[in-house]
């Protein structure tokens, strides 16, 4: 195994737990932290995030905020040959029916609004910029899209696709 970091910027309610949970069961996979850990967005350094990372043979760090990261911070990760960047997209209708049944029991928005909530934050107008901003500093090789549906069918091609390459 070559020595990868994966950073996931998917949306939640995207699988991102479910491959998440596919990795922590690979014997070769190391669990330096929680799957949502929020260094690049509290103020680590690139290099303090490097420096526990590069300690691991293949770690992941799947925080959903992550596609929010300045242009900045994504350059200075670009430059680091083991991170590998995902995002898992799920269809817009099903991502958003399902943060509509999953939000009041978790969130702190009452049934009826949370749905009307999550159509004005148009997350799904965002992601064809988010994705070309990451593939103009990881390229094709280093960025990896999965879809929802095709990961179900098949939870083995992230596995092979994002850690054996």
């Amino acid at each position: 195994m070559k020595n990868n970091h994966i950073l996931n910027i998917g949306y939640p309610k995207c699988g991102t737990t479910w491959c998440w949970e596919l990795l922590t069961q690979q014997p070769w996979f190391a669990i330096p932290r929680e799957k949502e850990n929020f260094d690049l967005i509290k103020g680590v350094t690139i290099s303090e995030y490097t420096n526990f990372y590069q300690s691991y043979d293949i770690t992941a760090n799947f925080c959903t905020s992550n596609f929010a990261l300045d242009r900045y911070i994504i350059k200075q990760l670009s430059e680091l040959p083991t991170v590998n960047v995902s995002i898992i997209l799920r269809n817009p209708f099903d991502l958003q029916w399902s943060m509509y049944n999953y939000l009041p029991n978790h969130g702190n928005m009452d049934y009826n609004s949370s749905f009307v909530n999550i159509i004005n934050q148009s997350w799904f107008t965002k992601t064809s910029h988010i994705i070309k901003r990451w593939q103009k500093y990881f390229g094709t090789t280093r960025f990896h899209i999965f879809f929802y549906d095709e990961l179900k069918e098949n939870n083995n091609l992230f596995l092979i696709s994002i850690v054996v390459g």
